[in-house]
């Protein structure tokens, strides 16, 4: 499947609710709200800003998506050097999903955290969207599962 065809789902992505996952200066990790923040745009080539804080480092970018997808938009989070998950909501008893993009020696990789294995065809969607994201000769052959 096509990354066009990927982004024309039936019903648009929309995304609410995003946070950071930060490294304070002293003390544990911890998860912050960003009211009003906003990663999706997929139309978007404007580099990405990422929020500051002025006692914590952001590692990670998190947001809920209406169904755990990346765009090709999404890219901009990791080449600001943070990670970017996304979750959605499992409806009608499927198990909430949790995906994750990053950069890792260069190339963009993503991970699904949580909710099950990809379905064959989201597993389509995934390495069409890594060849477009990585270019079609650096797609792994397989797809990632955290444990």
């Amino acid at each position: 499947m096509s990354c066009a065809a990927m982004a024309a789902d039936p019903a648009p992505l929309t995304e609410h609710d995003c946070s950071a996952i930060v490294a304070p200066a002293a003390g544990p990790a911890e998860v912050r709200d960003l009211p009003g923040f906003v990663v999706l745009d997929e139309e978007s080539s404007a580099q990405f800003v990422p929020p500051q804080f002025a006692d914590a480092t952001v590692k990670t970018i998190v947001c809920w998506r209406s169904v755990a997808r990346f765009v090709p938009s999404d890219r901009r989070v990791p080449d600001a050097g943070l990670r970017f998950a996304v979750k959605s909501q499992g409806v009608d008893g499927a198990p909430d999903r949790a995906l994750v993009l990053e950069k890792v020696n260069g190339g963009f990789r993503i991970r699904a955290l949580q909710g099950g294995s990809f379905t064959p065809g989201e597993q389509q969607q995934v390495v069409a969207l890594l060849q477009k994201l990585n270019g079609a000769e650096n797609v792994p052959t397989h797809v990632l599962r955290e444990k």
